[in-house]
């Protein structure tokens, strides 16, 4: 499908951008969400395949699903407030995106398969101290140039291969009370 839109914003009410909704819109540069916004869901492939530059991710979000905004080639930055409700970044999310940093909210709890995939130009991931994550998929920042990672302590599983082919990867720091259980085959 060819689309002409170049910028959207969306309004307060809005709760769910459904599969599909935006994929492939190669000319949409400009996503913006009223300050306030309801929305709750980001389906699978939503804005796949378009032109974001930037992104502010509402803060009522719970659900970032499946290759929402993979192969976004022109995105550098994803905003994740710190009162974030954002639980889940699904499989691909992000996957081959231009993705330079991300803040990860406390209340996240799992980091999907191959979710950062192929961001090459993703060298920081900040997570809060308090973070709540508890799961990274496999693969899921295979290919970075993340530098040092924090694991937080309600961290219990760390996917096969996860970290893998992150040449930049210098430094893990561990959390002296870690719950971390599994470091899946050839994580690092």
């Amino acid at each position: 499908k060819e689309s002409s839109i170049k910028s959207i914003k969306f309004p307060i009410h809005l709760e769910s951008i459904c599969e599909n909704a935006f994929s492939d819109c190669n000319n949409l540069h400009s996503v913006e969400f009223h300050f306030d916004c309801e929305l709750k869901t980001i389906g699978k492939y939503a804005f796949a395949n378009s032109s974001i530059e930037i992104l502010s991710i509402p803060n009522h979000v719970n659900l970032i699903d499946e290759y929402a905004f993979s192969s976004c080639n022109n995105l550098k930055r994803v905003d994740i407030g710190i009162n974030s409700e954002l639980q889940t970044i699904g499989d691909y999310a992000f996957d081959e995106s231009s993705i330079e940093s991300i803040s990860i909210p406390i209340h996240l709890k799992s980091i999907g398969n191959y979710s950062f995939n192929d961001c090459e130009n993703l060298s920081q991931v900040e997570i809060p101290t308090k973070s709540e994550l508890q799961m990274i998929g496999k693969y899921a920042f295979i290919n970075t140039s993340i530098e040092s990672f924090y694991i937080p302590s309600h961290l219990k599983e760390i996917g096969k291969c996860a970290f893998n082919d992150c040449s930049k990867l210098q430094k893990i720091e561990v959390s002296m009370n870690s719950q971390l259980q599994v470091i899946g085959k050839s994580a690092f």
